[in-house]
């Protein structure tokens, strides 16, 4: 099977999303990420992981901004589900999920629209049943109980996807 045509239409996609976050006013910044509880301790690749979190978060409250609304959202912690053990002949690592090993992320978020403040605060979001609850996103999907987590915070902290009126039109 050849990677590189799976992984240029996913590439693609993923910048087209950062792209219509950042024209809709999100961002995210991380701060101290050297010291998060263990994203650069997971396979060593904790750039990237930091980038497939910034770009999930923008496409997903990217549904929920309107018009001139802008979004920050200050990450400060992120501990990643499961934990990395030793395993097999070669002692590589391989990341075991349990209850107990819940995913959870620390931030602060402002959401406004220009000089107004419309929504702001500090979250400790985290997901205690992740391993028996539906997940839509693929099982090769490095991150899929961190993104479903984050899908639900989101939902639940901005309401209604941008473009959807309530049953009174409001």
């Amino acid at each position: 099977m050849n990677t590189k045509l799976i992984l240029k239409p996913l590439l693609a996609a993923g910048l087209l999303a950062i792209a219509a976050a950042a024209q809709a006013g999100i961002t995210v910044k991380f701060v101290r990420s050297e010291s998060f509880a263990d994203i650069n301790r997971f396979r060593g690749n904790g750039d990237e992981i930091l980038k497939q979190i910034e770009a999930h978060l923008q496409a997903q409250a990217a549904k929920y901004m309107t018009g001139s609304q802008e979004l920050v959202i200050e990450v400060t912690d992120i501990n990643l589900a499961g934990e990395e053990e030793p395993w097999g002949r070669h002692m590589d690592r391989l990341r075991v999920m349990r209850p107990m090993t819940i995913p959870t992320m620390d931030m602060s978020y402002k959401l406004s629209d220009g000089d107004r403040v419309l929504k702001e605060g500090k979250a400790h979001v985290s997901d205690m049943s992740y391993l028996d609850r539906f997940n839509r996103y693929s099982t090769g999907d490095e991150l899929r109980f961190e993104k479903r987590m984050l899908d639900d915070w989101i939902k639940a902290e901005f309401g209604k996807p941008a473009g959807t009126a309530t049953a009174s039109g409001r």
